[in-house]
């Protein structure tokens, strides 16, 4: 996966988080911290996995099962 797809993927993980805070009623100003070295491991492991399936099983993840293993459920 290039550099800038992780980028853009770190960039729009984390606006969704922020969009969840403000759904769930957090206040705007409420601190977080973002690991964005874990994230982006987690981001590549994800691809990995995606080209594993595609590659061993001839099947892509559908996006219920990639957004699990993004957000850790």
């Amino acid at each position: 996966m290039p550099n800038r797809e992780i980028e853009m993927m770190l960039k729009l993980l984390v606006e969704k988080f922020e969009d969840f805070l403000i759904f769930k009623g957090f206040p705007k100003n409420v601190k977080h911290y973002i690991s964005y070295i874990t994230l982006a491991d987690i981001i590549i492991r994800v691809d990995k996995r995606k080209a594993y399936y595609m590659c061993f099983h001839d099947m892509e993840i559908n996006e219920c099962k990639e957004v699990a293993l993004l957000t850790g459920y």
